[in-house]
């Protein structure tokens, strides 16, 4: 009977399939590494409301990337309230004073 694979061949594939299977084993937990955290962004126009009257008091809506009340104590510790909950974009609205916006 004829060998259809060297035995340095066999090894090489082995390898290959050992490598394979490290990266289809450790592929799926890429997704449960911590994101990091997402820039604050705010519209330009609300920036140059900001900066054109920094003693207003402008309402804003806040657009969350977690599920916690970091932003809120963020808000409130800024001399803001939040007034609306607005869960369906997991955000809420709260007026702020002009020079915290930035």
């Amino acid at each position: 009977m004829k060998r259809l694979f060297t035995g340095s061949q066999l090894t090489r594939w082995g390898r290959y399939l050992s490598v394979l299977l490290v990266v289809a084993l450790l592929l799926p937990l890429t997704g449960l590494a911590p994101k990091p955290e997402a820039a604050p962004r705010a519209q330009p126009i609300l920036l140059q409301m900001a900066a054109e009257r920094p003693d207003a008091t402008l309402g804003v809506i806040v657009q969350k990337t977690a599920k916690d009340t970091q932003v809120e104590s963020l808000v409130a510790r800024l001399g803001g309230t939040v007034t609306d909950d607005l869960h369906i974009i997991n955000g809420f609205g709260a007026p702020l004073p002009a020079k915290a916006i930035v």
